[in-house]
Protein backbone atom coordinates (compact mmCIF):
# COMPACT_ATOMS: atom_id res chain seq x y z
CA UNK A 1 0.00 0.00 0.00
CA UNK A 2 1.20 3.38 -0.74
CA UNK A 3 2.23 5.52 1.36
CA UNK A 4 -0.19 8.81 2.00
CA UNK A 5 1.58 12.47 1.68
CA UNK A 6 -0.60 15.23 3.93
CA UNK A 7 -0.84 18.06 1.32
CA UNK A 8 -1.15 21.23 3.41
CA UNK A 9 -4.03 23.37 2.61
CA UNK A 10 -2.28 26.52 2.03
CA UNK A 11 -0.73 27.92 -1.28
CA UNK A 12 2.41 29.14 -1.51
CA UNK A 13 2.60 31.60 -4.54
CA UNK A 14 6.19 33.01 -3.86
CA UNK A 15 7.41 37.00 -3.20
CA UNK A 16 4.19 39.00 -2.68
CA UNK A 17 5.18 40.99 -6.02
CA UNK A 18 4.42 37.67 -7.87
CA UNK A 19 1.52 36.74 -6.21
CA UNK A 20 -1.45 36.65 -8.94
CA UNK A 21 -4.08 37.04 -6.12
CA UNK A 22 -2.95 40.71 -5.94
CA UNK A 23 -4.75 41.91 -9.17
CA UNK A 24 -8.30 41.91 -7.76
CA UNK A 25 -7.50 42.51 -4.39
CA UNK A 26 -9.21 45.83 -2.90
CA UNK A 27 -9.47 47.50 -0.22
CA UNK A 28 -12.67 48.82 1.67
CA UNK A 29 -12.49 51.47 4.07
CA UNK A 30 -15.20 50.78 7.30
CA UNK A 31 -17.91 53.61 8.13
CA UNK A 32 -18.84 53.65 11.49
CA UNK A 33 -21.79 51.55 11.11
CA UNK A 34 -20.67 47.78 11.82
CA UNK A 35 -23.97 46.82 9.90
CA UNK A 36 -23.64 48.69 7.13
CA UNK A 37 -19.98 47.32 6.75
CA UNK A 38 -21.60 43.48 6.95
CA UNK A 39 -23.93 44.27 4.51
CA UNK A 40 -21.31 45.60 2.01
CA UNK A 41 -19.05 42.26 2.74
CA UNK A 42 -22.37 39.90 1.77
CA UNK A 43 -23.15 41.73 -0.64
CA UNK A 44 -19.18 41.27 -1.73
CA UNK A 45 -19.57 37.28 -1.07
CA UNK A 46 -22.85 36.84 -2.93
CA UNK A 47 -21.56 38.51 -5.85
CA UNK A 48 -18.21 36.11 -5.81
CA UNK A 49 -20.78 32.93 -5.62
CA UNK A 50 -22.46 34.38 -8.15
CA UNK A 51 -19.36 34.32 -10.44
CA UNK A 52 -18.71 31.11 -9.44
CA UNK A 53 -15.77 32.20 -7.11
CA UNK A 54 -13.09 29.15 -6.37
CA UNK A 55 -11.71 31.47 -3.43
CA UNK A 56 -12.81 34.40 -1.18
CA UNK A 57 -10.83 36.11 1.21
CA UNK A 58 -11.75 38.80 3.67
CA UNK A 59 -9.27 39.90 5.46
CA UNK A 60 -10.86 42.18 8.09
CA UNK A 61 -9.80 45.60 9.50
CA UNK A 62 -9.68 44.04 13.42
CA UNK A 63 -6.81 41.38 12.31
CA UNK A 64 -3.65 43.87 11.61
CA UNK A 65 -4.33 45.99 14.95
CA UNK A 66 -3.63 49.20 13.90
CA UNK A 67 -6.19 52.24 13.97
CA UNK A 68 -6.31 53.18 10.36
CA UNK A 69 -6.66 49.84 8.75
CA UNK A 70 -8.95 48.44 6.65
CA UNK A 71 -11.14 45.45 5.19
CA UNK A 72 -8.81 43.39 2.33
CA UNK A 73 -11.37 41.98 0.02
CA UNK A 74 -10.15 39.57 -3.21
CA UNK A 75 -11.77 36.76 -5.00
CA UNK A 76 -10.65 34.75 -8.40
CA UNK A 77 -14.15 35.78 -9.70
CA UNK A 78 -12.82 38.84 -11.16
CA UNK A 79 -14.28 41.52 -8.79
CA UNK A 80 -12.31 44.26 -8.50
CA UNK A 81 -12.79 47.66 -7.11
CA UNK A 82 -14.72 49.08 -9.89
CA UNK A 83 -16.77 46.35 -10.36
CA UNK A 84 -18.02 45.99 -7.00
CA UNK A 85 -18.60 50.03 -6.23
CA UNK A 86 -20.78 50.14 -9.09
CA UNK A 87 -23.10 46.95 -7.50
CA UNK A 88 -23.48 49.03 -4.69
CA UNK A 89 -25.01 51.71 -6.33
CA UNK A 90 -28.36 51.84 -7.28
CA UNK A 91 -29.50 51.61 -10.58
CA UNK A 92 -30.89 54.72 -12.43
CA UNK A 93 -34.48 54.15 -14.24
CA UNK A 94 -33.72 55.33 -17.98
CA UNK A 95 -36.53 56.72 -18.85
CA UNK A 96 -37.29 58.34 -15.69
CA UNK A 97 -38.21 61.95 -16.90
CA UNK A 98 -41.35 64.14 -15.80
Amino acid sequence: MPKKTKRSPYEFFGAPEYDPRKENRFKMEPSGDREADIAKVTRFVDMALRKNAGLIQIISPTRSGRPDSQFELYSDAGIDAKTFQGALRPKRKKNAKR
